[in-house]
């Protein structure tokens, strides 16, 4: 006999009474027992079997269900548009006072604004941000699941709390963020086909976990979130996090990874037009030849660096670049050159540590 603290297999399993100790302590071998009664009664109906050839035409009954459900949602849209503009133009701290004088604002639509707003607005107003996706959370949490079509509710949850730890993440409230992340995988668990979603909740995970130094765990988020955008053809968030993955490996001194992210990153930013993109991962580039040693291509991308930020007007970033060709020279031993442009630098009023 097998011991109790073995899983059986499914053949033993079949053979078992239903009262055996063994089901009761071991959550593995009940659901395997579970699913293998749940496969035996598919098979057992009649439509698992039906060989009749599905219609190419459309069913009309679906058709005009899923009229209803985009005449729905296109009208709760337009009234969570107005609300949300109404709500967001008080100051921050009535916002939840409105809120709960208003329950009629509580619909998916108005949790579907709020995010929207999140993306218009992280650059410009983050502190804004964070309490609009804490206005998001709070109204996606308190729908009812079972007043809106499918998963609705649980997607919808999922997203918000997604947006309220990258919120976080962005104001540098890390822990709270990562807590976050975790509160959306809870409700995109529920939900049946959900790997995009998913994919752009690993994202911020990724990013996450990047800035509180948990390398290898961001390395794996971000590889395995890429394959899944790759799939959707996400290009956009495909190099985005191409872009987590170089600065990851950078982060973890692993520069030979990090340089091939980099370069075809500052490939990709040339080729479209890019150009701040472009100056920065040369940078970026930059720092790793220095760090491996490669002087002469540190100095090449620095000097395209310098270059880029010059045509862009960033000053502040193309006298750090300058900087750092001071940097390498003294590497390098050309302490006469290093000098002579950190004393540039110095009589203009800038100054490094």
């Amino acid at each position: 006999m097998i011991a109790a603290a073995q899983h059986y297999t499914d053949e033993q399993l079949l053979e078992l009474p239903p009262d055996h100790p063994h089901l009761t302590d071991c959550t593995s071998c009940s659901a395997a027992l579970s699913a293998i009664h749940d496969l035996a009664a598919t098979l057992t109906n009649d439509l698992t079997w039906d060989a009749e050839p599905v219609s190419e035409l459309p069913n009309l009954a679906t058709v005009a269900t899923l009229r209803t459900i985009a005449t729905q949602m296109d009208a709760e849209d337009a009234d969570a548009e107005r609300n949300v503009a109404a709500v967001l133009s008080m100051p921050r701290e009535s916002w939840f006072s409105t809120l709960a004088a208003r329950p009629e604002y509580r619909t998916p639509g108005f949790v579907r604004r709020l995010i929207a707003e999140t993306d218009r607005l992280i650059d410009s107003r983050p502190a804004d941000v964070v309490e609009i996706t804490a206005l998001a959370v709070d109204v996606a949490d308190n729908l009812d699941s079972f007043a809106w079509h499918g998963d609705t509710v649980p997607r919808l949850r999922g997203a918000a709390w997604r947006e309220r730890a990258y919120a976080l993440y962005y104001v540098g409230r890390h822990v709270e963020a990562l807590a976050a992340a975790d509160r959306a995988g809870e409700h995109l668990a529920q939900v049946a086909i959900a790997e995009y979603d998913g994919a752009r909740l690993m994202l911020v995970r990724a990013m996450i976990l990047r800035e509180i130094e948990r390398y290898d765990e961001a390395l794996a988020a971000a590889e395995s979130t890429a394959q899944i955008f790759a799939a959707f053809g996400d290009l956009t968030r495909l190099h985005y996090i191409s872009g987590v993955q170089a600065v990851v490996a950078y982060a973890a001194r692993d520069y030979r990874r990090a340089v091939p992210l980099f370069g075809a990153l500052a490939t990709h930013a040339a080729q479209t037009g890019d150009l701040r993109t472009h100056a920065i991962m040369k940078q970026n580039l930059a720092g790793c030849y220095r760090e491996l040693g490669e002087h002469d291509e540190a100095l090449r991308c620095y000097g395209d660096a310098v270059q880029l930020f010059n045509e862009l007007g960033m000053e502040v970033e193309r006298v750090r670049a300058t900087w750092h060709v001071g940097r390498v020279l003294m590497l390098e031993g050309r302490h006469a050159d290093a000098t002579r442009i950190t004393g540039l630098l110095a009589a203009k009023g800038y100054a490094f540590g």
